[in-house]
């Protein structure tokens, strides 16, 4: 529709110019006309590069809005707890959305990554392998099946902070690198660019998310780890804006212990297995940050592993890479926590 307007747009208006070259040259003098033909050529040339920019934006926009307008016609929302701003390799967001109380649906990547992550969370592995999760379980969300959307694809996951009023999220990638090692190498050099501390801090901060009882709403950062130096990372500014839903130091110092006792947890296993690499696999934390809701009633803080699209199977060595980047969150969340205690 659009770009057939401005092809008409275009087209009309070079026709009359050739029309008037050919007249100023004399009519059917058409070498006279020559000048007046090259600069009109030039000038459609330039209107027909707008029109296929145009309509290849046009086209963009439309596939960038594919998932939502999806998601409209099946009476669908866009989960609102979601922190971060992911995308998959082809450029759109990697969208949650409502599917109800208890699930949410997250969009499939494409190959080779929705193997992989169907692959995880149906626990596809050796015989030998089987249990290996076991431990962890219950810091993974729960896996109901795949649910399709006209031509899209989404993986129906539990809904991680349904029992929370206000939640308080933190998502941290883990790792010295959050690229694949058999990763071109200009993809490579842009991670290390856009983040040159990962290496030596070992995470960054995805996004966060705080509730604000004072003014009665959320305050969120995307940051994707941008804007921070090393210094910032291991004094922990992110973790206390985080903190900042708390009301009490008090409940910051409880918050922090119970994070980490779980985060603890994790480390035994990481520090063991050695059949998966969670490369680009986030901690997911979660707190309740409504100042109204009981102690006694309060859903206790919490993390989570999200986010297991670039998790490869079959190693037969220690994830060094992740278990670096937990063990310096653990280690910057103590910090925090010991100048709290003073």
């Amino acid at each position: 529709g659009m770009a057939m307007k401005q092809a008409q747009l275009v087209v009309s208006p070079f026709s009359v110019l050739v029309g008037v070259a050919i007249a100023a040259g004399g009519g059917n003098k058409l070498p006279q006309a020559l000048p007046w033909l090259v600069a009109s050529s030039a000038w459609f040339a330039l209107c027909l590069f707008q029109l296929f920019a145009t309509a290849s934006k046009v086209s963009e926009d439309a596939q960038v809005r594919a998932p939502d307008a999806q998601a409209e016609r099946h009476g669908l929302e866009k989960y609102e707890h979601k922190v971060g701003g992911h995308t998959s390799p082809d450029g759109l967001d990697v969208c949650l959305l409502h599917h109800n109380q208890d699930e949410v649906l997250k969009r499939l990547q494409p190959q080779p990554y929705t193997l992989r992550e169907l692959a995880f969370y149906g626990r596809e592995m050796p015989e030998h392998q089987e249990g290996l999760l076991q431990p962890v379980m219950r810091y993974l969300p729960q896996f109901y099946g795949v649910h399709d959307i006209d031509s899209m694809s989404y993986l129906r996951l539990q809904n991680l902070m349904r029992q929370y009023s206000k939640p308080c999220i933190l998502d941290v990638k883990v790792g010295r690198r959050c690229y694949e090692v058999s990763a071109p190498e200009d993809k490579k050099d842009r991670e290390r660019q856009k983040y040159p501390y990962q290496e030596t801090v070992g995470y960054r901060v995805a996004g966060l998310k705080v509730w604000d009882a004072e003014r009665g709403a959320f305050f969120e950062e995307i940051r994707q780890g941008k804007n921070r130096t090393e210094a910032d990372m291991l004094r922990g500014k992110d973790v206390e804006t985080y903190l900042a839903g708390c009301s009490s130091t008090e409940q910051k110092l409880e918050v922090t212990r119970q994070l980490d006792e779980h985060l603890a947890k994790l480390e035994q296993f990481l520090a063991q297995q050695t059949y998966f690499e969670f490369c680009a696999v986030s901690l997911l934390f979660a707190y309740e940050g409504d100042p109204q809701v009981a102690p006694q009633h309060r859903v206790a803080p919490f993390v989570w592993l999200v986010d297991f699209a670039h998790t490869i199977a079959g190693c037969s060595a220690v994830d060094d890479n992740f278990l670096f980047g937990l063990r310096m969150f653990r280690t910057v969340m103590a910090g925090v926590r010991q100048r709290l205690e003073h």
